[in-house]
């Protein structure tokens, strides 16, 4: 029997700098959209690190849980990248594996959850991906004014990449023993780092097909969610 591969989807519902919630609504909109193309021979799980009982979700934002009802789920209240967003992920991946048997998937993808993917690109890439990582190096164009910000050199983009199991579970040890990096060193330079450590050969993503709001960097209002045409990236 062929084994299957799975998505980890990685998320951070509830933070102080959107106190209206309005990130629930995107959050649903994107895992909508992630159920319509996720292909047949991927299992979905969906990992939140601010909340511990995903049943909560219901009285906060029906659409939302829907969205993530009936898929299973790792939820948790411990959000440890709230300065370092990429260092949150990692724990949740490292939580992942930790709680969860996942030896019977053949590869492993890590997803940041809040993007908006509009085709299986990337998963039919994953698929058909004969070295042991699949990783990324895009750059991302903004929407509305066309200009193009160039990944930062000496990094892997970490929006979505892929590992076989095995390989992944050795990223996942690598990763616990640099959560506490210098200033201004994140998840993707950890990845790059990772990468470029190991024996094994790669194959790279340039692009990747998702659709981003970046309301931190682009946003009209600094540190406040908006849905502004100007704060969206597409890579």
């Amino acid at each position: 029997m062929t084994k299957k591969n799975l998505v980890l989807a990685f998320s951070s519902f509830f933070i102080s700098r959107d106190p209206d919630r309005g990130r629930l609504e995107e959050y649903a909109i994107c895992y909508e959209q992630l159920h319509r193309v996720l292909p047949d021979t991927f299992s979905l799980i969906f990992v939140d690190n601010t909340i511990a009982n995903k049943r909560d979700l219901a009285m906060i934002s029906q659409r939302l849980y829907k969205a993530v009802d009936n898929t299973p789920c790792l939820f948790y209240d411990n959000n440890i990248g709230v300065s370092n967003k990429g260092l949150g992920e990692l724990d949740m991946l490292a939580k992942a594996f930790n709680r969860l048997d996942l030896s019977s998937y053949d590869k492993i993808s890590y997803l940041t959850g809040r993007r908006f993917v509009t085709c299986p690109y990337v998963f039919y890439r994953t698929e058909n991906c004969k070295k042991k990582i699949l990783v990324g190096s895009q750059h991302f164009v903004n929407a509305q004014s066309g200009q193009v910000i160039p990944l930062t050199p000496n990094c892997f983009e970490d929006m979505y990449f892929s590992m076989d199991y095995d390989v992944m579970v050795e990223y996942v040890d690598y990763a616990k023993k640099n959560m506490n990096p210098p200033p201004g060193v994140g998840s993707e330079q950890i990845l790059y780092s990772f990468v470029n450590s190991t024996k094994y050969e790669y194959e790279e993503l340039k692009h990747l097909g998702f659709i981003r709001n970046n309301w931190e960097r682009w946003g009209s209002t600094p540190n406040q969610y908006t849905r502004d045409l100007q704060n969206y990236m597409v890579c």
